[in-house]
């Protein structure tokens, strides 16, 4: 099982977004509202926290900020729980890979605010790598610039195909005419709420066990 560091996601309805970020500053927690560009739940207002450690100890990390989300009347729709790469237990080889898990990649980009096609030739160039764009509400941006974040997810494979996917959406990403300016891998070792981005990046796993197992 896995062990080491981690980042504990619980999203919580859109109307809560400003409820939510009172509760993550008071409470020492990172607040991020990830905006979608379509799909069935555009708006994600989400909790992380950081924690290392066993998978035991991860999952009384994530029970205890969902409980004190749920005892603030801030209802949890999804939790998600990513390791480091460099983590006990990520797979390394395809054959190593376990079923309904999978890599997630993010790759910041810098765009011009409100271009909308510019915009859509981003989304273009990462479509045929399993790849769609996404932005932080909470990121301030210039009358210049903005950022978008384009994610990847590559299900049922291990680091080495993952990572290899990944440099193809970076040169996707380059030839397009666009910078890289930051590059995220993680491992997702549970999601129980994938079927929020329906609509928006395809090709999710099926809906597993509890949140907990």
């Amino acid at each position: 099982m896995w062990s080491g560091d981690f980042e504990v996601h619980l999203t919580c309805p859109a109307r809560k977004a400003v409820a939510l970020a009172r509760f993550a500053e008071q409470h020492g927690a990172k607040f991020s509202h990830i905006e979608l560009d379509q799909g069935v739940a555009p708006s994600q207002p989400m909790l992380t926290v950081f924690g290392s450690g066993t998978w035991t100890e991860i999952q009384r990390l994530a029970a205890h900020w969902r409980a004190g989300l749920e005892a603030a009347g801030l209802r949890v729709l999804r939790a998600k729980i990513e390791a480091a790469l460099w983590n006990d237990g990520v797979p390394e080889l395809d054959e190593h890979a376990r079923a309904g898990l999978y890599f997630e990649h993010h790759v910041k980009v810098r765009l011009p605010p409100g271009d909308e096609r510019v915009l859509g030739e981003l989304t273009s160039a990462v479509r045929d790598h399993g790849a769609r764009p996404s932005r932080n509400a909470r990121r301030v941006h210039t009358e210049d610039w903005e950022d978008r974040f384009v994610t990847q997810r590559c299900h049922g494979v291990g680091r080495r195909t993952a990572t290899g996917r990944l440099d193809a959406l970076l040169t996707a990403v380059r030839i397009g005419g666009f910078e890289v300016l930051e590059v995220q891998q993680e491992y997702v070792v549970h999601d129980d709420a994938a079927h929020l981005d329906t609509g928006w990046l395809e090709r999710e796993p099926a809906r597993g066990s509890a949140w907990w197992q």
